[in-house]
């Protein structure tokens, strides 16, 4: 029943409409009454006042903004806005510190219900790529078979080799197999 309804349904009776609350529902919709005092059926005197709760709808948030923070600051952050931490995940980010928030869901500002979660992706630092064998290769295929690898082509030397032809890379530095964190790769 709306609010002005119950109020034309109280005078009606010989009753007074008292100041209403104002009150958040998740389940009656804004306007309508959530409750009041006394409770209805109860038996009242005339001019008795009805004081009633009428909905507010649902209560909104609004997501804070985490990036960057650790995931401990930002579930912090989430249950201060009044709102719930959900799913957390782990990627590997060239650009964000391991440990720190690369993005949430819903995004920073967004407006949602108060019951909604908001989820984390957290950065697992920058991934480790694994050299290539470039031995044998041309520089045009080494350099390709690096940035497919995720990395850059470093400096190149020249050398002499029995086994490896005129132009080909002879060795690469870090050595084939190696793994870790590189910028560049060199090779002779």
């Amino acid at each position: 029943m709306s609010e002005d309804q119950a109020q034309l349904a109280l005078e009606k009776q010989g009753l007074d409409w008292g100041t209403p609350e104002r009150v958040y529902s998740d389940t009656v919709p804004a306007g309508s009454i959530v409750s009041c005092r006394p409770k209805a059926g109860q038996k009242v005197g005339l001019g008795q006042v009805v004081t009633t709760a009428v909905s507010r709808g649902v209560e909104t948030k609004t997501v804070p903004d985490v990036v960057g923070k650790t995931k401990d600051q930002a579930t912090a952050a989430i249950k201060a806005a009044g709102l719930t931490p959900g799913d957390v995940t782990e990627e590997y980010s060239a650009s964000v510190d391991s440990g720190k928030v690369i993005s949430s869901d819903p995004k920073a500002g967004k407006v949602i219900k108060h019951t909604e979660k908001v989820a984390l992706v957290v950065s697992k630092g920058k991934e480790p790529a694994t050299i290539p064998d470039v031995t044998g290769l041309s520089e045009d295929e080494a350099k390709k078979a690096l940035e497919d690898a995720g990395l850059k082509k470093g400096k190149v030397g020249k050398g002499y080799s029995d086994s490896v032809a005129k132009g080909n890379v002879i060795s690469s530095s870090p050595i084939a197999g190696a793994s870790g964190y590189y910028k560049a790769t060199r090779w002779t």
